[in-house]
C-alpha cells in the first residue's frame, strides 16, 4: 500500500496543475462564458443584438455596406425571435427563430445601405432597435 501512495500524490499533482492552466486560460479572456448580457464582443468581432425579454440592444448602431454579421444573445426567461427588417421596408431580411434562454446565434446576410429596424419577440412581447447600413454599393 505504501507503494501506491507516490503514484497517488504524481496524479494528483498532474489533476491540480491540469485545474489551474484551464482556470488560468478562462480567467485570461476576460469574457464570461456563463452571462451573454456581459460578454462583450472582442474587439474586432462582429456587433451583438442582446434580447433581453424587455429590450432589444445593440451592441453598435451602425454597420458598413456588404457582408453583415450579428451575434444574437438572449438573456430572456424564454424563447426569442429576432429578425432584421427593412430595405425595402417591412422585409424580413433575416431572422433567427425560437432561440433558447441563454443560447446564442448568429444572423449573416449581405445588406445595401439603409435603414433597418431589428425586432426581438418574446412570449408576444416586442422591442426594436435601429440598424443603419452605411457605404456605397453592396448588394442590390
Amino acid at each position: 500500500m505504501a507503494s501506491e501512495l507516490p503514484g497517488v500524490r504524481l496524479a494528483a499533482a498532474l489533476v491540480a496543475a491540469c485545474l489551474v492552466a484551464v482556470s488560468a486560460a478562462a480567467c485570461s479572456t476576460g469574457r464570461s462564458s456563463r452571462d451573454p448580457a456581459t460578454a462583450a464582443a472582442p474587439p474586432d468581432g462582429p456587433p451583438t443584438v442582446t434580447a433581453d425579454g424587455a429590450s432589444c440592444r445593440l451592441s453598435t448602431d451602425t454597420v458598413t455596406v456588404g457582408d453583415v454579421v450579428l451575434e444574437v444573445r438572449s438573456t430572456a426567461a424564454s424563447a426569442v425571435t429576432v429578425q432584421l427588417v427593412g430595405n425595402p421596408p417591412g422585409r424580413v431580411r433575416a431572422q433567427v427563430l425560437n432561440l433558447a434562454p441563454g443560447a446564442g446565434s448568429r444572423l449573416q446576410i449581405s445588406l445595401p445601405a439603409g435603414d433597418y429596424t431589428v425586432r426581438c419577440t418574446v412570449g408576444g412581447a416586442t422591442s426594436t432597435a435601429a440598424l443603419s447600413v452605411d457605404g456605397e454599393g453592396g448588394p442590390g
